[in-house]
């Protein structure tokens, strides 16, 4: 297990939590570039959660560890949305959104193996 990974991995799942359900002063956010470019910021977060949660476990991965890992964090977007379409007032669940976490979740399960390549090349010479 590694340490760093899995301490940034359960922030990253609390601040995801908290960026998801607090009612968040729309005039502090950026201007979206283009339509639905959420979308990205949905992808990118699960992507990033996703990653971090698997290098978590880098040293004892097998195929299961990572299913269960990917299915964790895909169960967890899955919550979040319906959490912010039945808890709050000011946020909506959206499909389009389960759609992108799910995105950054599939790409981030296909491509652990590049990513563990960089990163051993890059940390571990």
């Amino acid at each position: 297990m590694r340490p760093i990974f899995l301490v940034l991995a359960i922030l990253l799942t609390t601040l995801l939590a908290m960026g998801s359900l607090l009612k968040l002063d729309s005039g502090q956010l950026p201007i979206p570039l283009f339509q639905h470019s959420d979308k990205v910021l949905h992808f990118t977060a699960y992507f990033v959660l996703t990653t971090n949660w698997l290098f978590a476990f880098m040293k004892k991965i097998t195929l299961k560890i990572k299913l269960i890992i990917s299915f964790s964090v895909l169960l967890y977007g899955t919550l979040m949305e319906f959490l912010q379409g039945f808890l709050t007032t000011y946020r909506e669940a959206d499909y389009l959104d389960f759609i992108a976490n799910s995105m950054g979740v599939l790409v981030a399960f296909l491509s652990y193996k590049l990513l563990v390549g960089f990163y051993k090349m890059i940390f571990e010479r």
